[in-house]
């Protein structure tokens, strides 16, 4: 019965502010094997749920789309890369978990939110198996598996992001071109986001996304037509740890800079911590509790000065770019 207590143990404890659940479990699992390799900035990074703002009001897709092709993105900031299946066939799925939870890693496993699995029990016959999840973040992949629950999650989730494990490949890729990176999510993805491909519209993405979104909730008719929950979960929480943990990232990368690309990386991180201070200030004040229509048109005035501040962010990205 492998289990890695150690990593559940490491999942269990809480990270404020909580960021988007692709970028974390990855983040686990590369601490979980090499402390001092982690850094949930550069998971962020990868992951783009924190690159640009996502929304559409009758669908959270958009949202978890942000992290196509973060696999290869994890790579280039952090070095280890994800060994990923998308699969309907439990028995493969079984396979890859098994040889995740051996190598000692942990595995990623795709679902509402992004879940942990750190072990399982193999008896021999398939159907006394028993996977073991874990979640701290968000309904996910968490509790004891039978496997016929096991499969069934797996018909549901597994072409999904699919399940996946980490190994270290090779050092991670200069700063500058993380950098480069970042920007292309940050400026390039404005125009063309990579989930264009897969259905996603243009207009759920970016700054347009975010005004439609202040746009719907400032309209009492528009409002109600957002789920509550929706309206500081999916269209708030994804931007929030997000922001925070990508502005960290940028201020630490800025000290290997002197002079003027030094102070322009400090100034974008900044900008991202001015945009998560204003949705945390809205989030806060919680629109659910029956306030106020006054009240609520003045909390709303929050979310254009994160808006605002949103907007500069892709302006400075195009300075620094020259300079790379």
């Amino acid at each position: 019965m492998p289990k890695l207590e150690e990593l559940k143990n490491l999942a269990a404890k809480n990270i404020e502010p909580i960021p988007p659940s692709w970028p974390l479990v990855y983040f686990l699992l590369i601490k979980h094997l090499s402390p001092e390799n982690s850094n949930l900035g550069a998971a962020v990074a990868a992951s783009g749920e924190a690159a640009i703002f996502s929304y559409a009001r009758d669908s959270i897709a958009p949202m978890y789309f942000c992290t196509v092709g973060g696999d290869k993105r994890l790579k280039s900031c952090t070095g280890y890369d994800a060994k990923i299946l998308r699969t309907t066939d439990a028995e493969e799925a079984f396979s890859l978990l098994r040889e995740g939870i051996d190598t000692g890693s942990g595995v990623f496993v795709a679902g509402p939110e992004a879940g942990l699995c750190y072990g399982y029990a193999d008896p021999g016959p398939a159907e006394q198996r028993e996977v073991y999840g874990f979640s701290n973040w968000g309904p996910a992949f968490a509790g004891t598996f039978t496997w016929a629950r096991f499969v069934k999650y797996i018909n549901a989730f597994g072409d999904a992001e699919g399940i996946a494990y980490v190994q270290r490949e090779s050092e991670p890729e200069s700063t500058d071109q993380i950098l480069e990176m970042i920007a292309v999510q940050v400026i390039d993805w404005q125009r063309q986001h990579p989930a264009v491909k897969y259905g996603m519209k243009q207009e759920y993405y970016g700054t347009k996304a975010f005004e439609q979104f202040i746009a719907d909730v400032r309209d009492p008719e528009t409002r109600v037509k957002i789920d509550e929950a929706y309206i500081n979960c999916h269209a708030i929480l994804f931007q929030l740890g997000g922001r925070y943990w990508l502005g960290q990232y940028l201020k630490q990368l800025s000290q290997q800079f002197t002079g003027d690309m030094q102070k322009r990386l400090i100034k974008i991180g900044d900008l991202y911590m001015e945009v998560y201070e204003k949705l945390n200030r809205f989030q806060e004040f919680d629109i659910k509790e029956g306030k106020k229509e006054a009240e609520v048109q003045e909390a709303i005035n929050w979310l254009n000065e994160a808006c605002d501040a949103d907007k500069r962010i892709p302006e400075e990205f195009i300075v620094l770019r020259k300079s790379l």
